[in-house]
């Protein structure tokens, strides 16, 4: 279109058939593995995507935290962006480093003293802040998430 070749994502049989070689050769890197892991569990049926979509948000966090390469932060993105669980708060050092300037307040003594000047919070870290900001924002904290995201990356100068 207009110059530009799109593509589409691939089923979920080809994924699940592609060698880790023809997925790392799409760019998906350390990621392949995971990918390769979440189609066989898919196509064998251990995961159902229709019936992962009416489970709970932690029920659905507690099963894909269960494949292997998927932390909390991917977990949440798939079940905000893919699941409809629009509780999620996916948290990256950007949502960090916003909690820290502008909900610092929300914060125990204990969690007021970290700065996320690293590139990683540890689970303990992840799940509290988490945990934090889906009872602040409520049942759309997902989309307060991404206000933040958006206005931190903004501020920062980054190109989308």
């Amino acid at each position: 279109m207009d110059g530009n070749n799109f593509f589409t994502f691939p089923s979920i049989k080809r994924l699940h058939n592609a060698s880790i070689n023809e997925l790392c050769s799409c760019g998906t890197g350390f990621r392949a593995k995971t990918i390769k892991s979440i189609a066989e569990r898919i196509v064998d049926g251990s995961i159902n995507i229709d019936e992962l979509r009416k489970y709970r948000y932690s029920e659905a966090k507690e099963l894909l935290l269960s494949i292997c390469g998927i932390g909390n932060k991917i977990a949440d993105c798939i079940l905000l962006f893919s699941l409809e669980k629009t509780e999620a708060f996916p948290i990256d050092i950007w949502i960090a480093r916003s909690l820290y300037a502008y909900y610092r307040s929300l914060f125990s003594k204990q969690t007021s003293k970290l700065t996320f000047k690293s590139a990683k919070l540890t689970v303990n870290q992840y799940n509290l802040l988490s945990k934090i900001m889906q009872e602040h924002f409520g049942k759309y904290a997902g989309y307060a998430q991404q206000y933040l995201y958006y206005h931190m990356r903004h501020q920062a100068n980054k190109k989308w």
